[in-house]
């Protein structure tokens, strides 16, 4: 628990420049943003806010679903992150992945 300490569950951060997808090394992830939800272990959960969620690759969405991974959030060792100034609120997050979580959207 002693990694994570920097870090709270409901600070808004952004992933540092240079950072890849740990799923996906073709997909740069710097500058997306969200929220802390998780802080156990050495890693820190992630929830994107609704304009990171709004710019996800359907290619990374769709590999997700593939995989049984939730899109919305993603698991990163503390020093890939940083503090941020919230660009909206979490139910606007929560609102635009229901949104997002449609068939329809994506065809």
């Amino acid at each position: 628990m002693g990694c994570c300490m920097e870090f709270k569950v409901g600070d808004s951060v952004k992933i540092k420049k240079g950072i890849r997808c740990p799923d996906d090394e073709s997909l740069s992830i710097a500058g997306w943003q969200g929220w802390i939800i998780d802080t156990d272990g050495d890693l820190v959960g992630i929830r994107w806010d609704s304009l990171t969620l709004k710019t996800l690759p359907k290619k990374y969405i769709r590999y997700c679903d593939e995989e049984g991974f939730d899109w919305a959030e993603l698991f990163l060792s503390p020093d890939k992150i940083e503090s941020a100034e919230p660009r909206d609120s979490k139910a606007d997050s929560d609102a635009a992945a229901e949104q997002m979580g449609g068939d329809a959207f994506w065809g």
